[in-house]
């Protein structure tokens, strides 16, 4: 989806289209964001990262 979204912001650019680069660019933002979570999640599974520590401990 990242990259789906990247290309969408590079053809809004080219087009003038400032709102929907600015929302094809959150998207693409929003998918990245997903996508290191969810491997850093995997990792922590694994046992190859440790957990972060819970605030408030």
């Amino acid at each position: 989806m990242t990259a789906v979204y990247a290309l969408s912001a590079q053809l809004h650019v080219e087009r003038g289209d400032v709102k929907g680069t600015r929302q094809a660019l959150g998207g693409a933002e929003e998918a990245l964001i997903d996508t290191l979570q969810s491997m850093h999640d995997l990792r922590i599974a694994l046992g190859d990262t440790p957990a972060a520590p819970e605030e408030g401990v």
